[in-house]
């Protein structure tokens, strides 16, 4: 007997306890979706910053198997649930077999969906991506202790770190770590400090009116499966280090580091960083996930790490739909024949032609 497939879209506000129940069942049941990006609540908190989140249901035989939350851009172009400030994007749960691309984005009511973090474990990504890359973490299920001792075999990263712990604590106070500072004054310097290491104020940084909205309501809240976390270093009295992030039940996201640029000799950032892997493994969470990006911490900090992909979906004779094509085929000939430089502008530059994936 042949299994009936029905797509509903539906308003976040309208999310009742079942659904949300059924989703944090999805999201417990992958060792790939831990990440605070694929929460009900994270998505529950972007609809209170934007008037565009849709909830999109996907049902076989009246059973929600997959959940995918966009935003719905006047255009007619879907964008991951928030846009350019999320760093990981998924079908929370799975599609039914036979379904396919055309008939997903015409149930969803969209003419293409546009992603630059999603799972490439996930094949309707994967089969539609230009870009290939990974999302390097800290698998702290062995314990904090069995980390370091893997981590000091495999470089020096670790050991150098505390070795300047040690060395800011002598010359300027002992270290205070604290996972949750509620300072005003201290999360005031960590948006100064951000901002000078993005070559922007502050103003321009939080620019438009809703990303500041994420920034300050997410740092107040706390939920079951989503709270915002401010953490900051201090050596005696002075704040050297902070870091404003994201963390699920199972996983916390570095998203914005930052730290004393006059201070640094010390590494501060580093501590701070060794500080917060300890204070995950200590309340139970899995991993600390650093996000997409070559940093040479994340390097030298991880040890595992999830593939990421970035493309696009589209629905064939829609503008948007065959301006992606093309945009994606002329991509993939770019990256085979010339130089990465070459592809990575040309992939730079088609996401800012198609305003891809991005909220204004």
């Amino acid at each position: 007997m042949a299994k009936s497939i029905d797509i509903r879209v539906i308003d976040p506000f309208s999310l009742d306890e079942n659904t949300v129940r059924i989703w944090r069942y999805l999201l417990a049941a992958s060792d790939q979706l831990k990440s605070p990006f694929f929460t009900p609540g994270f998505a529950q908190f972007m609809a209170r910053c934007r008037d565009d989140v849709k909830i999109g249901l996907i049902e076989q035989d009246r059973t929600i198997i997959g959940i995918l939350p966009f935003h719905k851009k006047r255009s007619g172009v879907a964008a991951p649930i928030g846009g350019h400030v999320c760093d990981y994007q998924a079908i929370i749960g799975t599609l039914p077999d036979g379904l396919t691309e055309q008939e997903l984005l015409k149930a969803l009511g969209v003419s293409a969906f546009d992603f630059n973090h999603a799972l490439s474990d996930q094949s309707v990504f994967r089969r539609s991506a230009f870009q290939l890359s990974v999302s390097r973490r800290v698998d702290l299920r062995e314990g904090y202790e069995s980390w370091v001792d893997t981590a000091k075999q495999s470089g020096s990263a670790v050991k150098n770190t505390q070795r300047k712990a040690r060395k800011i604590a002598r010359e300027l106070g002992p270290l205070t770590f604290q996972y949750q500072d509620a300072s005003d004054e201290a999360w005031d310097q960590f948006l100064v400090w951000k901002a000078q290491a993005l070559n922007l104020d502050v103003q321009t940084m939080l620019s438009p009116t809703w990303v500041r909205e994420v920034f300050f309501g997410i740092r107040k809240l706390q939920s079951e499966d989503f709270s915002g976390v401010f953490s900051t270093l201090y050596a005696g009295d002075q704040l050297v280090a902070a870091h404003f992030g994201l963390q699920s039940d199972r996983a916390l996201h570095w998203w914005f580091p930052t730290y004393d640029p006059t201070l640094g000799k010390y590494s501060p950032g580093l501590i701070h960083l060794m500080c917060s892997i300890e204070h995950v493994a200590k309340i139970g969470l899995d991993e600390l996930d650093f996000g997409r990006g070559e940093a040479r911490y994340k390097h030298e900090f991880s040890n595992d790490a999830r593939g990421l992909c970035e493309g696009s979906l589209e629905r064939i004779g829609t503008s948007a739909g065959v301006a992606r094509r093309f945009r994606k085929l002329g991509q993939r000939a770019i990256d085979k024949t010339l130089p990465d430089q070459v592809g990575k502008f040309t992939m730079r530059l088609g996401n800012r032609w198609l305003m891809a994936g991005r909220l204004d």
